[in-house]
């Protein structure tokens, strides 16, 4: 069995992986981007952290109404997105690839009712190395089966 918060997760590594990827590094479900090898130039992490249902659906018996939120990080080394630009920089670079190719299917393949990012965050990490890494929470509103949690 597949819920609908595994199937949002899937569908969005399959837009980002799609046959000209958002970038040359992995693109996984929660990544630990603190263990990057000093080889890996980019990476995007992928999380559901955080669901709510909607009380008032149920008593219907058959549905049930979600507001979720959807965390993407995205990180990149100072170099390997613009020549001089700084890591922070880059992995907002980074991010804004994920963000188009998301928004080219916001329906997540008609999964969701609703779709938009809520906060952009971006931090620089001296480990030996240059990493910037940039951090979005998107909304979603979706719905699933109450029995099962599937869509």
């Amino acid at each position: 069995m597949t819920t609908v918060h595994d199937a949002i997760v899937d569908h969005a590594l399959q837009l980002l992986r799609l046959p000209a990827p958002v970038c040359d590094g992995p693109i996984e479900e929660e990544l630990d981007l603190d263990d990057l090898g000093e080889s890996i130039a980019d990476a995007v992490s992928i999380d559901l952290p955080a669901s709510e249902a909607d009380d008032s659906r149920f008593a219907q018996g058959s549905v049930m109404d979600w507001t979720s939120n959807l965390t993407i990080q995205c990180a990149a080394r100072d170099d390997s997105r613009n020549a001089g630009a700084s890591a922070g920089r880059a992995s907002r670079n980074l991010h804004a690839l994920v963000h188009a190719r998301l928004m080219a299917d916001p329906s997540f393949g008609d999964r969701l009712e609703y779709f938009a990012i809520r906060s952009l965050r971006t931090e620089g990490r001296d480990l030996n190395h240059r990493l910037g890494r940039c951090t979005a929470v998107y909304e979603l509103k979706h719905r699933s089966a109450q029995t099962t949690l599937e869509a």
